[in-house]
């Protein structure tokens, strides 16, 4: 024994566990139905991450711990709604996560090219950063997003510009 391992039945701490597959960070619009003995029920939400095994969510309601859902995750860059079973493996108050359950081959290449997508959203080809260099340039120095300097803003005026008051150029009278 090494001494680094841990004695039996202790848990690891919360700051050594590693997820399985990296979360990328979202803003999404996500739906989740459940079968209740009344009837289909429909809760709302924000799809905070998601990962290759699953997806966190705020809800506008909370839900049981192993809960099975029917979630449809809205997922910008993608033609069609993510349509998946889920399950309900944490909750904090509002915030649940979700692991996927029974996901289709399809369905996790859905996940990947929405992961790709998201990952490379604000980075830009040679083209585009070339291009925009060249508008930059063209534009006059003078401008500053909408507004435009004017070349004399921060000139001295003359003395007799200045309220009609006699001011000597150092200021004193």
């Amino acid at each position: 024994m090494d001494g680094t391992a841990q004695p039996p039945n202790t848990p690891p701490k919360s700051t050594e566990i590693a997820r399985r597959l990296p979360r990328h960070d979202t803003d999404n619009r996500v739906v989740l139905t459940m079968q209740r003995p009344d009837g289909p029920e429909t809760v709302r939400g924000r799809a905070a991450n998601i990962s290759e095994a699953g997806f966190g969510a705020i809800l506008a309601g909370e839900l049981q711990l192993e809960e099975v859902v029917h979630a449809k995750l809205v997922l910008r860059s993608l033609d069609e709604p993510l349509v998946v079973q889920a399950q309900v493996k944490n909750r904090h108050g509002f915030s649940h996560g979700f692991a996927f359950l029974d996901i289709t081959t399809e369905q996790r290449r859905t996940v990947m090219r929405y992961l790709r997508s998201a990952s490379h959203e604000d980075t830009i080809t040679v083209e585009a950063a070339q291009a925009m260099n060249e508008e930059h340039a063209e534009e006059p120095h003078g401008v500053t997003g909408k507004f435009r300097i004017s070349p004399d803003a921060y000139e001295k005026k003359p003395d007799a510009e200045m309220n009609g008051e006699d001011k000597k150029p150092d200021g004193s009278e």
